[in-house]
């Protein structure tokens, strides 16, 4: 969720995204997708506390705290943590990873 480009919206286009995001995180919701609110901010000026994304998602969005909390505190970690897996020179793809010998060979 983009919170930071929906602060920005004012009238009818804010009420078509909000329609539009509604309806995703319904979709996120029932497939047991995890939602992942962030300010999409280009630079310091345009990022959003954690807990003001939380708050924005559970009152305006309607998702539940704990899904947001969730979203922004362990499951931001995670993908994180993944994609730092990813930069080593031993990933290849998901699950292939380059094994080298100890002895040399």
């Amino acid at each position: 969720v983009r919170v930071g480009e929906l602060a920005k919206l004012e009238g009818e286009g804010l009420l078509g995204e909000l329609w539009r995001v509604s309806i995703e995180l319904g979709f996120a919701c029932r497939e047991d997708v995890p939602v992942l609110p962030t300010s999409f901010a280009f630079d310091e000026f345009g990022l959003r506390a954690p807990r003001d994304l939380i708050a924005f998602c559970t009152t305006v969005l309607g998702v539940d705290s704990r899904t947001a909390k969730y979203g922004i505190s362990r499951y931001a970690r995670d993908l994180v943590s993944k994609n730092r897996l990813k930069l080593s020179s031993r990933f290849v793809a998901d699950g292939i990873w380059v094994v080298r010998s100890s002895c040399g060979q």
